[in-house]
């Protein structure tokens, strides 16, 4: 997996303008997955995206849905870079989630 080398600095916010590979990337996990209708849809892709880690009890209530997501061929390669560079910058990484969940909740 070959990962963009973003520069999040302090201060700065997360602006999809900035990022249109994220759009991309979200939009087709958005028109993928719409019709999986479960209220932890967007926990489940930030935590697996961010970290590659769901919490068990999410794990064992949606587990069809995350055996899906997790063996996709969705490229993820630049959502994933930026978490990994906004990771200790909390202000960017919230605006970045919040960002994931409107996309993920508006279908």
């Amino acid at each position: 997996m070959l990962h963009n080398n973003y520069q999040i600095n302090e201060g700065d916010t997360f602006n999809i303008v900035d990022f249109t590979d994220v759009e991309n990337e979200l939009c087709a996990i958005s028109g993928r997955f719409s019709t999986v209708l479960i209220p932890e849809k967007a926990d489940i892709v930030i935590s697996f995206l961010k970290d590659h880690r769901i919490k068990k009890a999410l794990v064992d209530q949606n587990e069809t849905f995350i055996r899906q997501l997790a063996f996709s061929s969705l490229k993820t390669d630049t959502i994933e870079s930026l978490f990994i560079a906004c990771k200790t910058h909390r202000s960017f990484l919230a605006d970045f989630e919040s960002y994931i969940r409107q996309v993920l909740d508006r279908r």
